[in-house]
């Protein structure tokens, strides 16, 4: 299957011009319905290659297909292929216009998944996901739960930055975990934290933030 999907973009590489486009993506967007125990990276990079050189190749429902597909993938706990299968996502929300992304469904989705997530590269790439979704669609609501019960990642701190309200609410427990990492008998890890959270925060003009004392 990969092969194959390689193959076709090779060909379409060289002869970009002797290919119908839109049977193309029909046919690659129907691939991802064939079951089959290969994850279809080749597939997303090839659908992205085809949406960035023209970003209304997919309509609503393939757009639908591609990420319904992704999301299920991700669902099914394929952890050597969760760093690719987040960055497609993250890179169709990127690329596609925001017509054809039906974001409550992805936020639910993820919101779902991330209690599964225990690797911490994992998680940071999680988050980068809706980093762009808060830099892209800054009117789209995010919800509180999935800062909540996850030590703070870089990305995850990033995205908080982003949202001022979010980062009020859960300013408690994100203090908490500031002096923490200041305590001397904390790991290397918790200091790390603490580190990224004050330089994540220290040049914000913002008088109920303030990560220096008690």
């Amino acid at each position: 299957y990969t092969g194959f999907i390689l193959t076709l973009r090779c060909i379409y590489s060289l002869f970009p011009k002797s290919i119908e486009i839109s049977s193309l993506v029909s046919k690659l967007v129907a691939s991802l319905l064939i079951k089959t125990n290969e994850i279809p990276i080749e597939t997303y990079k090839f659908l992205l290659l085809l949406a960035s050189e023209n970003n209304s190749v997919l309509s609503k429902d393939q757009a639908s297909s591609v990420f319904s597909s992704l999301l299920s993938f991700l669902s099914s706990n394929q952890n050597n292929s969760y760093l690719d299968l987040f960055d497609s996502l993250d890179s169709f929300i990127q690329v596609l216009p925001n017509t054809v992304i039906q974001l409550d469904e992805i936020i639910n989705k993820l919101s779902s998944l991330l209690p599964t997530i225990q690797n911490k590269k994992i998680l940071n790439r999680f988050f980068k996901v809706f980093c762009t979704i808060m830099k892209l669609f800054p009117q789209q609501q995010i919800p509180i739960d999935i800062f909540t019960n996850n030590i703070p990642c870089k990305n995850a701190l990033i995205a908080l930055r982003m949202r001022i309200g979010l980062l009020m609410e859960i300013r408690e427990p994100m203090m908490k975990t500031f002096h923490e990492g200041l305590n001397h008998k904390s790991d290397f890890y918790q200091q790390k934290t603490s580190l990224r959270i004050f330089s994540t925060f220290q040049n914000m003009n913002i008088n109920h933030v303030e990560f220096y004392g008690n």
